[in-house]
């Protein structure tokens, strides 16, 4: 069972590195307390500070704003999913001392968000963009899941967050004609459907990593809600994590806290 669970990703998963982007407990704080953790029993490892792991049940690497590769950049200290990994690895000496080392991991969005704000090019095929942008999320992903195999037990990797039903893509959609909302759906939803064939494809084969399909446990929420535009409410996460956790236990049994 964890005895440890890390935390990596983006503001789904911060619960106060960067901000706390919920009226409650993210995503990431969810997932842990569905898997038994103790809701107080969790560290902030800020990148900034250089924070050392304690014995607390989670630790949280998660910084608001982490795209799948090193950056953003706060404060001269690069802060996204490659950067975090590397943080995990300065401390691989405390963690290859504990019983169990477990991860949860969750990125990507970012990259696709700041896609977004330049306007879809008339001459680049969207097929080739979402194909590029695609190959670059899995690829970071990729790397720092092969850096922390070896390290930590068991990885849990949290599929490609659906950014179609937030409100920020609903608003841009209903301000443009049907072919262009048409073209920027397509292009959302097909670089997520990518990356989550990309990374099973990749870790098809192996027993310590999974890779789980957020779509398809978000589809069963009745009426997901938002804090604002992009930030899903506490009350949406605390309904999709028991899904979450409910889809990793059939794949890695080991993977949850003790109940004692």
């Amino acid at each position: 069972m964890t005895s440890q669970l890390l935390v990596l990703g983006a503001s789904l998963m911060d619960a106060g590195n960067i901000s706390r982007a919920s009226d409650g407990m993210v995503l990431g704080e969810q997932i842990a307390a569905a898997m038994g953790a103790d809701p107080g029993s969790q560290q902030l490892v800020s990148l900034v500070n250089r924070d050392r792991p304690g014995p607390e049940q989670v630790h949280n690497y998660a910084h608001g704003g982490a795209e799948s590769g090193k950056g953003p950049v706060l404060n001269s200290v690069r802060t996204g999913f490659l950067a975090q990994v590397k943080a995990v690895r300065r401390h691989r000496r405390f963690y290859r001392q504990q019983p169990d080392v477990d991860v949860l991991i969750s990125a990507g969005a970012n990259d696709v968000l700041g896609l977004l704000e330049q306007p879809l090019t008339a001459d680049l095929e969207d097929r080739r963009l979402v194909q590029s942008t695609a190959r670059r999320i899995s690829r970071n992903l990729r790397r720092g899941i092969d850096r922390l195999t070896g390290l930590v037990d068991e990885i849990a990797v949290v599929g490609a967050f659906p950014l179609i039903d937030t409100p920020l893509l609903q608003e841009q959609l209903s301000e443009l004609e049907p072919p262009d909302a048409e073209r920027l759906a397509s292009v959302v939803n097909g670089i997520g459907r990518s990356v989550q064939r990309r990374l099973e494809r990749h870790f098809s084969d192996s027993s310590s990593v999974v890779v789980l399909d957020l779509q398809r446990q978000w589809n069963r929420l009745a009426a997901p809600s938002f804090i604002d535009a992009v930030h899903p409410s506490s009350a949406t996460t605390a309904e999709l994590a028991p899904l979450i956790v409910e889809e990793l236990h059939a794949t890695l049994d080991g993977f949850g806290f003790s109940a004692g």
